[in-house]
C-alpha cells in the first residue's frame, strides 16, 4: 500500500516536471521570468521525484534504481549549484557530493560485472543497462573534477554545464515514461531498451543545443567587440 502510494506521488511529480521542463527550455531569453520560475517549479518537482525514489528503493532495493537516483540526484544539485555560484569555487559539500557520485558509479559497475542467477536468467541486457549508467556517472565525474579545478578558465563554462545537467535530468523522465510505456508492449524482452535509448537519441541533440549556443556567445562577443571598436 504504502509502495502503491509513493508511485503515485512519484509519477504526479514526474507530470509537473515535465510540464515545467517544457516551458523552462522554451522560454526566451534564458534567464526571463518565465524561465525562473519554471525552473523552480522543476527543481522542486524533481526533487520530490528523488525523494520519493528514495524511499521506493528502501523499500525494494534495487542497485540499478540507486545509482540512477545518484546520478539525476547529483546532476539536479549540481546543475543549481552552477547557476547560483557561477564564479566560485567548490567547498566541501560539491566534493562530497562528486564522491557519492563516483561511488554510485562503482556499484553500478560492480552490478554488471557480477554473474548470478539474475545474469543467467536475463543475460547480458540489463548488464549494459548498469555498465551504460556507470559510464555516463564516470563521464560526469572526470568532467566535472576537472571543470571544477579549472573553473576561471572560461567565463561561461558555468552556463553550458547548467543546459548540460538539467538536460540530461529531462533526459531521465523521458526514460522513466519510455520504461512505463514498455510495460505495454508485448515483447517484454526490449524493456532494458527503454532505460538506454532515450539517451542514446538526446545525446547528440544535446551536444549539438549545447554547441549551437557556445557558437551564438561567441559570435555575440564578436560583434560586441567590432561594434565598441568603431
Amino acid at each position: 500500500m504504502i509502495y502503491a502510494t509513493l508511485t503515485i506521488i512519484h509519477v504526479i511529480f514526474t507530470g509537473v516536471a515535465l510540464l515545467s521542463g517544457i516551458l523552462a527550455m522554451v522560454a526566451s531569453p534564458k534567464g526571463n521570468k518565465l524561465h525562473k520560475n519554471s525552473g523552480l517549479v522543476y527543481l522542486y518537482s524533481f526533487t520530490g521525484i528523488l525523494v520519493t525514489a528514495i524511499i521506493m528503493n528502501c523499500i525494494k532495493y534495487k542497485d540499478l534504481f540507486l545509482g540512477f537516483t545518484i546520478l539525476n540526484s547529483y546532476l539536479l544539485f549540481m546543475g543549481f549549484w552552477i547557476l547560483k555560484n557561477k564564479h566560485s569555487k567548490a567547498n566541501w559539500t560539491v566534493w562530497a557530493t562528486l564522491t557519492i557520485l563516483f561511488c554510485g558509479g562503482l556499484l553500478l559497475l560492480a552490478g554488471a560485472l557480477r554473474i548470478d542467477d539474475d545474469f543467467y536468467e536475463h543475460g547480458y541486457k540489463w548488464s549494459i543497462v548498469r555498465a551504460f549508467f556507470a559510464g555516463l556517472i564516470f563521464y560526469f565525474t572526470i568532467k566535472d573534477f576537472r571543470y571544477l579545478r579549472n573553473k576561471g578558465q572560461d567565463k561561461k563554462s558555468w552556463l553550458y554545464n547548467h543546459m548540460e545537467k538539467m538536460l540530461f535530468t529531462y533526459i531521465s523522465l523521458i526514460s522513466g515514461i519510455a520504461l512505463r510505456l514498455s510495460d505495454l508492449l508485448p515483447y517484454k524482452d526490449i524493456k532494458w531498451l527503454s532505460w538506454i535509448v532515450p539517451y542514446l537519441i538526446c545525446l547528440p541533440l544535446i551536444a549539438y543545443w549545447v554547441g549551437k549556443y557556445k557558437v551564438n556567445k561567441v559570435k555575440s562577443l564578436l560583434e560586441s567587440e567590432t561594434i565598441n571598436n568603431n
